[in-house]
């Protein structure tokens, strides 16, 4: 006996149900067909196809506790050349042993130093720096180390200068920071106001995702920045304060590395930071140039960060006058402009030859430069 036909009702629903799975099916292809895509495109321009770009050259290193550039690692890609060498810093091998008539000069800070923004090793503001001095001086033998290592805030270039730097016996050590422990000194402030969560050592579900996906580390990213710098009212209140000692973390750890670097026979330089946010630009200019802060410190408001800014580059600058330090001001150095900034922070090609140029007029107005190998290496200044 035949079985009875479905119901008209039945047959409907299974039809729905068929389209819903159809339109899932079809949704997912489209979300791996363009994930695909991206990750191509990404290696195409940057040698990789993580989702994170330093995840290619940032890592476990054995012996150290923090993350560093991986001995070895490269990435060449269209828009960047990045090269480790077998010491674990950026650009070209050189040897461990300082040479009789060497002058060495260690870059130390975070990303802003590594300069994963310039299209080449060769263009990073340290390389740069030798490049120019080499030019100035073509009778000395100047070499200049890229000991930046991106996320590093002061603390972390502590340990970086006792553990890898140092051990290179440098004659200078030239300092670039703030802006991390800005990120980390306001974060604590905001905490405290209900406007940020503490740090969890547990990655969220978005974290992990953004790992993983690199369409929607991009979607996270550029929505961040889209809606992120309206003001402190659009979304949720911001921070718009800061506690007159907010910085004093930060100066305290100056002061290590300042003895440290002492302690070795070298001398300390100081440099002020540059962002392309500036407080004498319209308020619609400082939100499109603020772009990636609403990244790092969605809470906080531009006012905020502006005064942030010039609260930690006033107290480098009081460092500086207060033991007698060089001083490069490179804040004002390097116009605020798409040309000389990748975005609010991390500087160009263009960008880093200014920083060289600040950098390196320093070195010479202040005469560290001086020939070392006849100066015995002593713990004062």
């Amino acid at each position: 006996m035949d079985s009875p036909a479905p119901a008209p009702q039945s047959r409907r629903k299974r039809s729905a149900r068929q389209r819903l799975v159809l339109v899932a099916l079809l949704f997912a292809l489209a979300v791996v067909g363009l994930e695909g895509v991206l990750r191509l495109r990404s290696w195409k321009r940057f040698g990789t196809s993580q989702p994170r770009i330093a995840d290619a050259y940032l890592g476990d290193v054995e012996g150290y506790s923090l993350l560093a550039p991986i001995p070895g690692a490269s990435l060449d890609g269209e828009l960047v050349s990045i090269h480790i060498n077998s010491m674990g810093f950026r650009g070209e091998e050189f040897p461990f042993a300082k040479q009789p008539g060497e002058l060495r000069i260690a870059c130390v800070g975070g990303s802003t130093t590594f300069c994963a923004e310039a299209s080449h090793d060769s263009r990073t503001w340290p390389a740069r720096l030798q490049a120019q001095l080499r030019e100035r001086y073509p009778e000395r033998d100047i070499r200049v180390i890229n000991a930046g290592v991106p996320g590093y805030r002061i603390e972390h270039s502590l340990r970086n200068l006792r553990e890898r730097v140092l051990p290179l016996r440098p004659d200078v050590v030239v300092l670039y920071h703030a802006h991390n422990d800005i990120i980390e000194d306001s974060r604590a402030v905001a905490v405290t106001e209900g406007l940020a969560d503490a740090n969890d050592p547990e990655p969220t579900f978005s974290e992990r995702l953004a790992d993983t996906s690199m369409l929607y580390m991009l979607l996270s990213k550029n929505l961040a920045v889209r809606f992120g710098n309206r003001g402190p009212t659009v979304i949720r209140r911001k921070l718009d304060h800061l506690p007159l000692d907010v910085h004093e973390p930060f100066v305290a750890t100056l002061d290590e590395i300042h003895a440290e670097v002492r302690a070795h026979g070298a001398r300390l330089v100081l440099a002020t930071f540059s962002t392309k946010v500036r407080p004498d630009q319209s308020p619609d200019e400082q939100r499109a140039n603020a772009d990636i802060a609403a990244i790092y410190m969605p809470w906080i408001s531009i006012p905020c960060l502006n005064l942030a800014m010039d609260r930690y580059n006033a107290a480098i600058l009081a460092y500086a006058e207060q033991h007698d330090l060089p001083i490069a001001p490179v804040r004002d150095a390097i116009p605020a402009d798409g040309d000389h900034f990748a975005d609010y922070i991390h500087l160009t090609d263009k960008g880093c030859e200014r920083m060289a140029s600040a950098v390196g007029a320093c070195l010479v107005e202040s005469g560290v430069l001086a020939a070392r190998d006849d100066v015995p290496r002593a713990t004062g200044d």
